[in-house]
């Protein structure tokens, strides 16, 4: 089966800092896709809540976690979900 699709997205980001090295933040994503290869339309929302720390200038953590939700003209997709994690990324200066 081809899956060829149109894809658009749209998203925002609102955060606020708590403190210099404590910030939070909140995420909105909106994305529509059309099949084109076959009869098929999703709609599909995800919102994200993150709380970060930044344990050095070049080194943060984050927590997060949030909800996905939407609907798809084919009934056996879902986009239902809840998620959380954690993650850590670092700036490396090459030059």
């Amino acid at each position: 089966t081809q899956f060829d699709r149109v894809t658009q997205s749209l998203g925002g980001y609102l955060n606020y800092a708590i403190t210099p090295q404590w910030r939070t933040g909140i995420s909105y994503q909106l994305t529509l896709s059309d099949y084109t290869g076959q009869e098929r339309y999703d709609t599909y929302h995800q919102v994200l809540g993150q709380l970060i720390y930044r344990m050095t200038p070049d080194v943060r953590m984050s927590l997060y976690g949030g909800w996905s939700f939407g609907r798809s003209s084919e009934p056996r997709i879902r986009f239902d979900d809840t998620f959380f994690g954690i993650s850590v990324d670092a700036t490396v200066t090459l030059f």
